[in-house]
């Protein structure tokens, strides 16, 4: 009976412990973001250089997106068709799309590798224009880059004049909650109607670039050159 119950416990204790290194292996195996995608195309990249794109991919997310050190497994969809990879003077330029499902962003990601030497700098995490978002309705906020900065922000600052006269300028700026916004100076002092008529005239121009003003926020401040 006691030698039942020794092997009992023996056996007991061995499925722990392959519980345990079972588990142990997956939580060593767990990345803080994947790159999905990266076997159809042609990269040329080693395991460590992978290893050091994922990293910095996911530590520019988190800077923009401001999730936590404990945050694991974020999946990057590459997308193969946008991959391109071109070789000159011992210097290799990388650029492709991401497709981020879990912040439902798309990210534009370039960098260049010198020879052996890895990479030149920090590779580049940047917002690609509406168009080619997987979802276009989500504004998008890179470290360098945003939504306002390659749409309409490429044509800014942007001068015009009202019918009755009055100058405005349009340029882009942040509101007190730090949020991108389109500031549009205009000298009403106080009308009101001179404020909403250059609002409309920027609205109306933003249509004319192709781009829907309900994506932006804007500011009209209080202004008065007379």
């Amino acid at each position: 009976m006691k030698n039942q119950r020794i092997i009992i416990v023996s056996l007991l204790a061995g499925v722990i412990i392959v519980i345990l290194l079972a588990l142990l292996s997956v939580l060593l195996a767990q990345k803080p973001l994947k790159l999905v995608n990266l076997d159809q195309v042609d990269s040329g990249l080693s395991n460590s250089e992978v290893g050091d794109l994922e990293r910095f991919i996911w530590e520019s997310l988190q800077r923009t997106q401001g999730f936590d050190n404990e945050t694991n497994e974020i999946i990057a969809l590459i997308r193969p068709s946008s991959f391109s990879k071109v070789e000159q003077d011992n210097i290799t330029n990388y650029s492709f799309l991401i497709d981020v499902d879990e912040f439902k962003a798309t990210y534009q990601v370039s960098f260049a590798l010198m020879g052996n030497k890895g990479f030149y700098e920090a590779p580049m995490v940047d917002c690609p224009t509406p168009d080619l978002m997987k979802y276009p309705e989500t504004y998008c906020k890179g470290e360098k880059t945003s939504t306002l900065s390659v749409t309409v922000g490429r044509s800014l600052p942007y001068y015009f004049n009202l019918a009755s006269g009055e100058l405005v300028t349009v340029t882009s700026g942040r509101d007190e909650a730090s949020k991108e916004v389109l500031n549009i100076r205009v000298s009403s002092c106080g009308d009101e109607v001179i404020k909403s008529e250059a609002r409309k005239e920027v609205e109306s121009w933003i249509q004319s670039l192709g781009y829907e003003p309900s994506d932006y926020q804007f500011n009209v401040p209080e202004f008065c050159d007379r």
